[in-house]
């Protein structure tokens, strides 16, 4: 995040190195970000938060409080696919997930988490994406099985 080109009182541009505080409140609470100037600007880097909402943020500079930027965040993945594949009664079953796309286009990164949970905790197990895939062997389908990546959950429903 960047300010605009900062003057001091007189209509001078602030000293680089005048340190600025940031202060940012989101889903995750509130926080103070400690930042610099440089080239005349402040600046400092804000983690984005990983669920959908509004981000806002504002500086504090020599005592002066800058207006609010607010950042919508939308949400990183807006569904899952998947497919159940029922073996035989020693195969198991087999949950097909994805092609999993990012809502801004394109595939989620490799290495991302599908995480598989039941209201009963008897089934809990994770496995990677790779091209947007994973293929996951379940021993037993349960009636309540959800599947998280990133910030989307869906209710997987029986065939």
């Amino acid at each position: 995040v960047r300010t605009a080109p900062l003057m001091d009182r007189f209509g001078n541009e602030v000293q680089d190195g005048i340190s600025t505080s940031f202060f940012v409140r989101d889903d995750a609470g509130f926080r103070h970000l400690p930042g610099l100037v440089i080239d005349g600007v402040g600046r400092v880097i804000v983690e984005a938060s990983s669920k959908p909402g509004t981000i806002e943020i504002w500086a504090v500079i020599q005592g002066v409080r800058s207006a609010t930027l607010e950042i919508d965040v939308s949400p990183a993945v807006d569904t899952i696919p998947y497919r159940i594949e029922q073996g035989t009664s020693d195969d198991g079953t087999l949950l097909h997930v994805g092609p999993v796309s990012l809502s801004a286009g394109g595939l989620v990164p490799d290495g991302t988490w599908v995480v598989v949970t039941s209201a009963d905790s008897e089934v809990e197990t994770q496995a990677q994406l790779n091209n947007g895939v994973a293929i996951i062997n379940l021993e037993r389908l349960p009636r309540d099985l959800e599947l998280s990546v990133l910030d989307a959950d869906i209710t997987v429903q029986r065939p």
